[in-house]
């Protein structure tokens, strides 16, 4: 060109890759306009030449320009209309010094397809119009990345990164560079995004697909990349990070808060951070959504709320997961439950949790670990579960309606203000009751056992006297058990109105779960069936108790009270149980064909009415 810009119809060549070469041998920068309207390759190397001054390429035109060379000018790539088509992985030239490509639209719009090629360019800047540019994939049957950045350059994009223009293969984008891209459309490609070094700016809400999963950081070279949300929030499919670069993260930017959601299918492991150290980068919430788990390893900072509304989170560190936000960590959503779970050693977390009507879990995962949840409440709306073979403690008050479910085979303590008036499901483990707590709501029923599982539940009063109205044990467990814990004396009153049969045991194996009491109030009938063990006695004060063997009652050491209520036996039994008549109407019914036979002492002040 001779430092000449010049126009031309078209550009193809029929020799061999490489064999034919157009350049710009001269000092003077020039530009190379190709307005083509037909479909046509060229072959050949598109360069500067000797001079050094820099070759620009304008492809303009409806037509599809097919490059095939490595070509090295170093001036921009400029697309007005039609296609720029990749024939050949370097193309387009990039690296330092190059120029960027520029989409521009209009009434028609330029494409840079790569067509199956792994492209790498510096910038990407340009379209504005009816028409937006677009970078495209069009070959049928790939997977291939546009790399955007390799020149460190920073430039804003509004047009689209799309799979392809009908039918064709699939895109990723690739972030490269130290410098920024920022994306003022809301791209469709299907393909992954990987931010290795630099950051990507959003430039409106979802700019990158929703469909994407996000990598940050470099395996290889161990730069970090950098995600900012610019005040607009952005839903991902995936969140990794990778490499050891140290500033792997998400920021926000802006006053105005945002929504950071992941809605994950599979698992996704993220050891970055979430926040930053500038203005505003904190100040945005993280979402959780999608059956898979998400695993955060990293330092975080963010201050917005966390909500796990499906699927799990998973982490080791508490204290730095959920950033410095004070909020309650929100557990599910309407239809579907969310779920925490702790992975670490011992330690106290002072935000509380809000579950949602479609339930939420804690899980502690660690055996011999204990997870205090220390003073901020815990508000149900719905079912609320303590998993894991970890321990859980807590100390902070639990209120609402749900269900409160405890499984897996660790311990949990509640300390606190307790006002839930849901029931309590004691699937697995041990539910014990704390210093300081107010025990459970006196109206709910405790279901110890698992139906399907078969396993065994157990609570534990330690020293607290608990009324409920009612308690059932269901599934084929053999240790479903309330037990005393301590050495001052635990006592359990059943304020039932209605017919409850319990198989279970009152009492246990180990020193002091023995030392419990049982007292009957209401007007009920409470059948036992299961072998019970505990030594403090039993009171019948309204209703009745319904036994077909004497340790139903427990230990014969344990005092029998009937005061104005019934002991009902439904078979032959023997017992050595000393029995206390305290009410005028005490009575004991035997069943029509059975026998009761008492060769313990029978004392007190009232009457005793034999039926």
């Amino acid at each position: 060109l001779g430092g000449n810009s010049i126009s031309i119809g078209g550009l193809a060549t029929n020799a061999a890759p490489g064999s034919v070469i157009l350049e710009n041998a001269s000092v003077t920068a020039a530009t190379l306009t190709i307005n083509q309207i037909s479909t046509t390759t060229f072959a050949g190397v598109i360069q500067n030449g000797t001079g050094g001054g820099a070759l620009s390429l304008i492809k303009s035109g409806g037509g599809t320009l097919t490059l095939s060379g490595a070509n090295t000018y170093t001036g921009n790539t400029t697309i007005n209309a039609g296609t720029l088509q990749a024939g050949i992985a370097t193309a387009i030239p990039s690296g330092a010094g190059t120029g960027n490509v520029i989409l521009n639209g209009g009434a028609t719009a330029g494409i840079l397809d790569i067509n199956g090629f792994d492209v790498s360019i510096n910038g990407l800047t340009g379209s504005t119009g009816a028409v937006l540019g677009r970078v495209v994939n069009n070959r049928a049957g790939t997977t291939k990345t546009i790399t955007i950045g390799s020149g460190d350059a920073s430039t804003s994009f509004s047009g689209t990164i799309a799979n392809n223009t009908g039918t064709g293969g699939i895109l990723n984008l690739t972030k490269a560079g130290t410098g920024s891209l920022t994306l003022n459309s809301a791209n469709t490609y299907t393909g992954t995004t990987t931010i290795r070094n630099g950051s990507i700016v959003l430039g409106v809400g979802n700019a990158l697909p929703t469909t994407t999963a996000l990598t940050l950081g470099d395996g290889t070279a161990n730069t970090s990349g950098l995600l900012r949300l610019n005040g607009f929030s952005q839903t991902l499919s995936g969140l990794f990070s990778v490499g050891s670069g140290t500033s792997n993260r998400v920021v926000n930017g802006s006053v105005t808060a945002v929504n950071l959601s992941l809605n994950l299918a599979t698992d996704s492991a993220f050891g970055g951070i979430l926040g930053g150290t500038g203005s505003n980068e904190n100040n945005f919430n993280l979402i959780k959504s999608g059956i898979g788990t998400l695993t955060l390893s990293g330092t975080n900072t963010y201050t917005g709320t966390t909500t796990i509304s499906q699927g799990t989170i998973a982490t080791a560190n508490l204290g730095s997961a959920f950033g410095g936000g004070t909020s309650a960590i929100i557990l599910g959503d309407a239809a579907t439950a969310g779920t925490l779970s702790y992975t670490g050693t011992s330690t106290t977390f002072t935000r509380g949790f809000t579950v949602n009507a479609g339930g939420g879990q804690i899980d502690t995962t660690t055996i011999g670990q204990t997870l205090t949840i220390g003073t901020g409440n815990v508000a149900l709306s719905g079912a609320f579960t303590i998993g894991g073979s970890g321990n859980t403690l807590i100390s902070s008050n639990v209120t609402g309606t749900g269900t409160f479910n405890k499984t897996g085979s660790g311990t949990l303590t509640l300390s606190g203000n307790n006002t839930f008036t849901g029931a309590t499901n004691i699937r697995n483990g041990v539910l014990a009751l704390g210093t300081n707590n107010t025990g459970l709501n006196a109206t709910t029923t405790v279901t110890l056992g698992d139906a399907t599982a078969n396993t065994n539940g157990i609570l534990r009063l330690d020293a607290f006297s608990q009324t409920l109205t009612s308690i059932l044990k269901v599934g084929n467990g053999v240790g479903n058990r309330v037990i005393g814990g301590s050495t001052t004396l635990s006592v359990l009153t059943l304020n039932n109105t209605a017919n409850i049969n319990f198989g279970g045991i009152f009492g246990g194996t180990t020193t002091n779960e023995n030392n419990l009491a049982l007292v009957k109030t209401s007007a009920g009938v409470l059948t036992l069936s299961g072998t019970s063990t505990y030594t403090g006695g039993t009171t019948i004060s309204a209703g009745t108790i319904a036994i077909s063997a004497a340790n139903n009652l427990g230990a014969t050491t344990g005092l029998l009270t009937i005061a104005n209520g019934t002991l009902q036996v439904t078979a032959n039994v023997s017992s050595g149980r000393n029995i206390s008549l305290t009410n005028a109407l005490s009575s004991i019914s035997v069943d029509s064909g059975f026998t009761y036979t008492s060769t313990g002492i029978i004392s007190g002040t009232g009457a005793l009415n034999l039926t």
